[in-house]
Formats: structure tokens, C-alpha cells, sequence
């Protein structure tokens, strides 16, 4: 800036020496003028020139020496002419020696000239003067313009160390804040410090209190595991005990199972014998005497009227209308009825649920009322022995009186037509002579009880038969033989050897849905799931729980898997073995896996899929297309991959199920 200010006094000194340089020369002339007033128009002429080239110095600066030197010599010039012309004159006119005026005037014209030359001269000097001093003051502009330039540049740096300084100022005014803030913190810090210090000591108090405590403690727990030493001897006494009685349980249930396929033996050998008794009365008897099957249709009288269809009620109210006295109390279904030597039927017309059948030997006597009447039609009461249940949507009567008992439950059979009067009298002689056979062997039944009584206790260490197992629908087995099937199922627990077994669910009979399965299976508490694959594998597994869709994991510890591989011949019962060479089925054994207790991952089915085991590693993985599936080792069960190819194609699917 100092430097700036340098340049702009001397820019100053020089623009003042040229202004005088011009006022000094514009002096000259005028005296130069004032001199010589015959060359007044040449000077003005050059103080024109003179003027235009000082309004002018950057266009004339290189043309004003030229102009001066020709300004000169033509005054020079004019002046000469002059003298001349004066000197040439005629002589005649003229004195002969000059005058003392002339003489003067000559050494006044040669002074003027000398002095004009001396002007020109200095005036060449001071246009020579004013160009430099013009050319110094470009110069001078030129670093003015550089100067300009670089104040600029300096006030935006100082503009921007201004606004540095600014921010760093602030930003010390938020680091001193911080510093009070941090200060008042870290009085809070040592405060905090300082209670912790005070409640340190108080749990040292406390904690050399409770040392002094657990000192007690461990006195008394001395004594308690004293007392828990006698205390365990006498549970393991009580377990020891408790095992005794639990394997004196499982022989009793073991008895009861044998008693119940006794019972279930016993029945089917008193349907046989009554079939024969009836047989042989028929034959001693008249030839027109014949126990054939007899069907009718009748109305069924004591259904239960909460279970009939909207269609039902209509024409049972109708039929309340037309005969009010007799069917005031009564709710009716029209049906088949069929009476046979092994038993009886009603199969209904409309709905399933009604349908009934019991063997002859549930049936205890019968009863027909309105025979002889000519208003109303005959009706059959069918009674059942004490103990079995009556069934096919039936009314029950729970608060009926004991003489009144027998005649409110059961089941009461109008025939629709006069027509079949005379077959229902058929039917109701036949149930007759069921009746007088069953009194006939009345007398020996305690005793073949008792005889059978004992063979069963003589039978009790005897090994329990695969060909007791009852199953319905053996004909339906697509993947596995029966033989094969009552092997499985000899596996599962105990409970289920006593019950019936029937094919609930089969893509070869009832087509590959996933709907179709769970709306036939959705009531089977207990079953099997049999799967063979294209390459003839057979595998499955036992369920526990009903096969309703549900996301999460179920099943007890009974659930297991198992896998038919081929027999290696290697029995130790050669009675058994005899049997099964007698009928070729040795040649593929069961092999089960039950719940390794690891996880109780046992079954998750659902619309997608069916999965039984661990959900990442599962034992079998079925997809909802009931086609492919995949098996691979599962903790679950404490399985192998069940088939040796992975993932596999179903061919069948079967699902078995047990009732009673």
C-alpha cells in the first residue's frame, strides 16, 4: 500500500512537470510572435500544431520532431527570401553603401533567426521531454493497474483472514463453553465419586454382615444335605417301590389287552355260532321255516331332531299335519332296514350320519306294536344288549326312569307301506328266534366263559400275535402287503393293538390332494403314514395327533419313524419263522426309530407341506403336491436318511388310522 501511494505522488510530480513544460513552451512562442509579427501566421500556425499535438501525444509523439524541423526551416526559409529579395533589388534604387537602419535590421533578422533556432531547438528538447514523460506515465499506469490488481487480491485476503479469524474466535468461544461445561461436569463426577465411595462402604459393612449370614447358611445346609442323604435313600426305596408297581400296571394292561382280543375273539365266535344255530333251526324246522335277509323300507323314528337338514324338518312337519297323534313326538327319516343271521341295517336315504348297523349279537329282543291296527302302521322296536352304545344320530333319553328306559331308547322302525307288513313280521320272527337261541345257551355261556377265562391266564407269558390285529379295507394296501401292515403296526404303543385299523386317505383310491387328506383324516387321533417311492422304497412314520393344518410342531414321544428293508434271515423264534416261510412274508423286516428326546420336532403340516422332524434336517419332507419328497438324518429321532436317494417321487401315499 506504502508502495501504491509512492507511485501515485510521483504519477502526481510527473503530470505537473509536463503540464509546465507545455506552459512554458506556449511562452516561447508568444514571444517568439510578439518578435516577429511578420511570421505571425507560421507561429500560430505552429502553436495550432503545437496545441493539437499536446491534445494529441499518443497519436503525434512520432511525428513532432519532423514538424518542428520543417516549422524551422521554412521561417528560415521565408526570412532569406526576404533578405534576398531586398538584396536584389536594383542597385540603381538603392544608395551604395547601406544604411545604418538596414544594418540594424539585418542584425535584428539574424538575432530573431538565431533566437528561433535556439526556440526550435528547445522546443524539439521539451516534445522530446513530454514523450518520455508520457511513456514513463503509461508505464506508471501499467504498474498503477498491476497495483490495483493486487490491493484486490490483498483485501479479499484480508477479507478472508477476517472471516478466519472470526470463525476461530467463535470456535474458541464454544471450546471455553465446552471447558465450563466439562468443568461443572466434572464436579458432578466427583460428587457422584464421592457418594459411591460412601455407599462402597456401606456394602462392605453389609457384605462382612453377610458373610457372617452364609456362615449360618452353610451350617444349616451342612444339615440339610444330612438330612436330604437320609431323605434320598428313602426316595430311591419309594422309586425302587414305584417301579415294582408300575411293572405290576404294565402287566396288568398287558392282561386287559389279552382279555380285550379275547373279548373281541369271544364276540366274533358267538356271531358265528348264532349264525350256525340259526342255520341248523332252520334246517330242523318246516321247509317253509327260512331265516333269509329281509329288507323294508321303514321310517325311522328316534333320531335326534337337532341333527336333521332344514329338508328333513319340512316334511316332518308336513307329516306332523296329516297324522298329529302319531307322530307328535317323534322325528322320522325314510331309509333301507335289513335283517340278516349276522345283522342288522338301516342305511337312509338323505343322510349318512343316520345310518346304523349292529351284529346280531347286540341285538338283545324286539318288540311290534300297532300290527292288528287298521289306522296306524306297524312299528318294530329294536333293543340292544346292555352295554352297547346306540348309535346313527339316535335321541337318548338321559333322564328317563328306570321303567321307563327300556321302552324310550331304541330304535323305533315304521315300515312306509301297509304292503310290508308281513316283512317286517318276518324280520320280527327272525329276531325271535335269535332271541330263543340266545336263552337256549344262556346256561352254558359262565361256563365257557370260565374254561375260556383259564386258557387266557395259561396264555399270559405267551407272545403276543401279529394276525390278532384287526384291519378293515386289507384289500385297499397299495404300498405294503397285510402281513406287512399288522408287522407296523405291532410297533406302535400297546394302546392301539386293540383297536380296529381302516385306510382313511390313499392317492391310488382317493386322488392326490392335499384337501382330500386332511378332510378325511381330520378326526384321526392316532396313525400311520406309509410312503413308497418309484425305486420300491417302503418308509413312514407314526403320528399321534389329528392331521389338521397347523403352523407350529406337535406330537408326543409315541411318534417314531421306520423304514421295510430286505430280512437278513436272523430269527430267534423258529415257531414264528415256520409261519412266516409258510406264507412267504419274511422277506422284508421293520426297522423304527423312536424319539431321541433331543427335540421334540415331531409334526408340522400345513396346506404346503408335511414335515415330521426337525424343520432344517427333517426325517421325511413332503411337498403339497404329495409327488416329491426329501429325507435326510434327523436328531428328532435319531434317524438315517430313510430312502438312499434324495430327493424321491411318491407313487403311493397312504394314511391308516385307528378305531375302536
Amino acid at each position: 500500500r506504502t508502495h501504491l501511494n509512492d507511485v501515485q505522488q510521483q504519477h502526481q510530480r510527473l503530470t505537473q512537470k509536463r503540464d509546465s513544460l507545455r506552459t512554458q513552451l506556449n511562452h516561447e512562442q508568444e514571444r517568439l510572435t510578439a518578435n516577429n509579427g511578420n511570421e505571425l501566421v507560421e507561429v500560430h500556425a505552429t502553436k495550432d500544431d503545437d496545441d493539437d499535438s499536446n491534445n494529441h501525444p499518443h497519436e503525434q509523439k512520432h511525428a513532432t520532431e519532423n514538424d518542428a524541423d520543417k516549422e524551422t526551416s521554412e521561417m528560415i526559409t521565408i526570412f532569406e527570401n526576404e533578405s534576398q529579395s531586398s538584396l536584389s533589388s536594383p542597385v540603381s534604387s538603392l544608395p551604395d553603401a547601406p544604411s545604418p537602419s538596414m544594418q540594424s535590421l539585418y542584425g535584428a533578422h539574424k538575432a530573431l533567426n538565431e533566437e528561433i533556432a535556439s526556440t526550435a531547438a528547445l522546443i524539439d528538447k521539451l516534445h522530446r521531454e513530454l514523450n518520455a514523460c508520457e511513456k514513463r506515465i503509461e508505464t506508471e499506469h501499467v504498474q498503477l493497474g498491476k497495483l490495483l490488481l493486487h490491493k484486490v487480491t490483498a483485501d479479499k485476503e484480508v477479507q478472508r483472514m477476517r472471516d478466519m479469524i472470526q470463525l476461530q474466535q467463535e470456535t474458541l468461544r464454544s471450546i471455553e463453553q465446552s471447558v465450563h461445561e466439562y468443568s461443572g461436569k466434572q464436579q458432578q463426577c466427583l460428587q457422584q465419586k464421592a457418594n459411591a465411595m460412601t455407599k462402597l462402604e456401606s456394602y462392605r459393612h453389609t457384605l462382612g454382615a453377610v458373610k457372617q449370614e452364609m456362615s449360618k447358611y452353610r451350617d444349616d445346609i451342612q444339615a440339610i444335605r444330612e438330612a436330604s442323604n437320609s431323605l434320598s435313600q428313602k426316595k430311591f426305596d419309594l422309586a425302587n417301590k414305584l417301579k415294582r408297581i408300575i411293572d405290576k400296571e404294565n402287566e396288568v394292561e398287558e392282561e386287559l389287552k389279552i382279555l380285550h382280543r379275547n373279548r373281541m375273539s369271544l364276540r366274533s365266535r358267538k356271531a358265528q355260532l348264532v349264525k350256525q344255530a340259526l342255520s341248523l333251526q332252520e334246517q330242523s324246522q318246516d321247509a317253509n321255516v327260512k331265516y333269509a335277509t329281509q329288507t323294508a323300507a321303514v321310517m325311522r323314528c328316534d333320531c335326534d331332531p337337532q341333527l336333521l337338514s332344514k329338508k328333513q324338518k319340512q316334511k316332518q312337519h308336513k307329516l306332523n299335519k296329516e297324522q298329529p297323534q302319531q307322530q307328535k313326538q317323534q322325528s322320522a327319516v325314510s331309509g333301507q332296514f335289513t335283517v340278516s343271521k349276522e345283522f342288522v341295517q338301516f342305511a337312509c336315504d338323505t343322510d349318512s350320519r343316520f345310518d346304523l348297523k349292529h351284529e346280531m349279537i347286540d341285538v338283545s329282543h324286539s318288540s311290534l306294536t300297532n300290527y292288528s291296527s287298521t289306522t296306524q302302521h306297524p312299528m318294530l322296536l329294536l333293543y340292544l344288549v346292555q352295554g352297547v352304545a346306540y348309535h346313527g344320530g339316535h335321541r337318548y333319553l338321559a333322564t328317563a326312569q328306570c321303567n321307563h328306559e327300556a321302552i324310550d331308547n331304541c330304535y323305533k322302525l315304521q315300515i312306509q307301506s301297509v304292503a310290508d307288513k308281513n316283512m317286517l313280521l318276518l324280520m320280527h320272527n327272525l329276531l325271535l328266534a335269535k332271541q330263543d337261541l340266545m336263552d337256549k345257551v344262556h346256561s352254558l355261556r359262565a361256563q365257557q366263559n370260565t374254561e375260556l377265562l383259564d386258557k387266557v391266564h395259561k396264555k399270559h407269558s405267551s407272545i403276543f400275535s401279529i394276525h390278532d390285529i384287526e384291519i378293515e379295507d386289507e384289500f385297499y394296501c397299495h404300498c405294503t402287503s397285510g402281513y406287512q401292515l399288522r408287522q407296523i403296526i405291532s410297533l406302535c404303543p400297546s394302546r392301539t393293538h386293540i383297536s380296529k385299523w381302516k385306510l382313511f386317505y390313499s392317492t391310488a383310491v382317493h386322488g392326490i390332494s392335499m384337501n382330500t387328506l386332511y378332510a378325511n383324516c381330520e378326526t384321526v387321533a392316532e396313525s400311520l403314514l406309509v410312503i413308497k417311492d418309484t425305486s420300491n422304497h417302503i418308509f413312514g412314520a407314526f403320528i399321534d395327533v389329528e392331521w389338521i393344518p397347523a403352523t407350529d410342531y406337535r406330537g408326543t414321544m409315541d411318534c417314531f419313524v421306520f423304514q421295510l428293508v430286505d430280512n437278513d434271515g436272523d430269527d430267534d423264534n423258529a415257531e414264528r419263522k415256520e409261519e412266516d416261510n409258510a406264507n412267504n412274508e419274511n422277506k422284508t423286516k421293520a426297522i423304527v426309530y423312536r424319539a431321541s428326546g433331543q427335540k421334540a420336532y415331531f409334526i408340522r403340516n400345513d396346506m404346503e407341506s408335511i414335515t415330521i422332524g426337525a424343520g432344517e434336517c427333517p426325517a421325511i419332507y413332503i411337498d403339497a403336491d404329495l409327488n416329491i419328497g426329501r429325507s435326510t438324518s434327523c436328531t428328532t429321532f435319531n434317524s438315517p436318511c430313510l430312502v438312499p436317494n434324495t430327493p424321491f417321487q411318491i407313487t403311493t401315499l397312504e394314511i391308516w388310522g385307528c378305531f375302536l
